[in-house]
């Protein structure tokens, strides 16, 4: 039995696990109006140094200290595509979202509005989901929603951004 459940750590197992639970998803909220994805980034405090896979990265509580990065996604409540990574990996960039919302979008077939954290408020992550598709053949945008503190940084910029565009 050990050696069958070690094997699900590995990349391949681990992505059939998802393919089942994201067919599971899709047969549950087929009949929903509308599929709403939230998103949510968090550090985790790492207590020792040489934690596989913690680095110095961006933990603003201890500064200085590792940590991992977490990233969850739920579709209509429904937590789907958990990923842990070192502390220096933040979401700002465009491809690390939409590679996101590409996998999730093919495990649960579509994705009508998107709700992120300030974790994804950049412009790059913007810009990507002004054009992001509801369905992967489809023509129809995704609506989203970024919400952050006032105070912080990013979201000083997708205001600035914000201001300048037509939406």
């Amino acid at each position: 039995a050990y050696r069958f459940i070690k094997k699900f750590g590995e990349p391949i197992y681990s992505w059939q696990l998802q393919l089942v639970n994201g067919e599971l998803l899709r047969k549950q909220i087929k009949d929903d109006k509308e599929v709403i994805l939230d998103a949510d980034w968090t550090t985790i405090r790492s207590y020792e140094n040489k934690k596989e896979g913690s680095e110095k990265g961006y933990n603003k509580l201890r500064p200085g200290q590792p940590c991992f990065q977490a990233s969850q996604f739920f579709a209509n409540g429904y937590a789907i595509d958990p990923e842990l990574v070192g502390g220096k990996t933040m979401p700002k960039t465009e491809e690390f979202l939409h590679k996101r919302l590409n996998r999730i979008r093919y495990l649960i077939g579509r994705i009508d509005l998107f709700r992120g954290d300030s974790a994804y408020c950049s412009e790059k992550n913007l810009r990507m989901l002004d054009n992001f598709t509801r369905t992967s053949r489809g023509r129809d945008k995704i609506q989203f929603i970024i919400s952050s503190k006032v105070s912080s940084k990013g979201a000083k910029e997708c205001f600035r951004k914000a201001k300048t565009r037509a939406w």
